[in-house]
């Protein structure tokens, strides 16, 4: 804690302040736990949204934890910095970070952070640069004035909105095998709870799908939505980016298998 007066030219005092105010509270620097970071940026914690907090808390621990890693916990929900520069650098502190948000909406404090953050966390110096997967979905206005997902793999979104019912898959798309033929597959995904507001994503040239909607609803087409963006810079594939909650396709009960093949093989 700290306490602060001031005092003006003629030497008269004002009251002491302490902050934090409260007498029985102190800030304390937490020291970060291994070289993951899990970004808890989702409002609700239900059945009906799929727990997100309590799927992304278990694959850290069933999928990274158990080769030696470790991770640390940030709910910006609740424990948000007062600027994006304390932000950048908190992120900076880690290798890898899983972000996962609901709804993106432009004027969104979060999503406007996002936008210098993530390239700055991706493009750092003299470090290496970091990896990211970012989950969301976004709000129906969204992308109508300017450009906000400039710092993403997107090039645009899709006009349509897409409803996702339990039961529908998620295939892979098979042009992300040729650019990493050391993944011979991945798994199909499954809904498991129902989403509605999904907007296709229409990549940059340089970023490669992973996954396509197969929509059982007319026109039956097959949207993108998740893709890997390679960073112009470095030349890496380093941003994971999915326009649709990823821990609503846990239906299949395989997951945890894409987050395996993603954290420990592609990055």
């Amino acid at each position: 804690s700290f306490t602060i007066r001031a005092v003006d030219i003629a030497g008269a005092q004002s009251e002491a302040l302490r902050m934090p105010e409260n007498p029985g509270s102190n800030w304390f620097v937490k020291e970060p736990q291994g070289r993951y970071l899990l970004i808890d940026d989702f409002d609700n914690e239900s059945a009906t949204v799929g727990f997100p907090d309590a799927y992304y808390k278990g694959m850290m621990e069933r999928v990274i934890v158990p080769g030696g890693e470790n991770y640390s916990y940030w709910n910006i929900e609740d424990l948000f910095p007062a600027s994006k520069e304390q932000f950048t650098q908190t992120m900076n502190l880690f290798d890898y970070v899983i972000w996962y948000t609901d709804i993106s909406r432009e004027i969104d404090e979060h999503f406007i952070t996002a936008q210098v953050a993530i390239p700055q966390f991706l493009n750092r110096s003299p470090r290496e640069g970091g990896k990211i997967i970012y989950s969301t979905i976004f709000d129906q206005n969204f992308g109508v004035l300017g450009n906000p997902l400039g710092f993403t793999p997107v090039s645009s979104l899709s006009v349509e909105d897409y409803r996702c019912f339990p039961g529908n898959i998620y295939n892979p798309d098979s042009l992300f095998y040729p650019a990493f033929p050391n993944i011979t597959s991945l798994p199909v995904l499954r809904v498991s709870e129902f989403f509605v507001g999904v907007k296709a994503l229409i990549p940059k040239p340089t970023a490669v799908p992973i996954y396509r909607f197969q929509n059982p609803s007319p026109p039956n087409d097959t949207p993108l939505f998740i893709i890997i963006g390679r960073n112009d810079n470095t030349g890496v594939y380093d941003f994971v980016f999915s326009s649709t909650p990823l821990h609503q396709l846990k239906g299949n009960n395989n997951l945890d298998e894409f987050f395996d093949i993603i954290l420990n093989q592609v990055f």
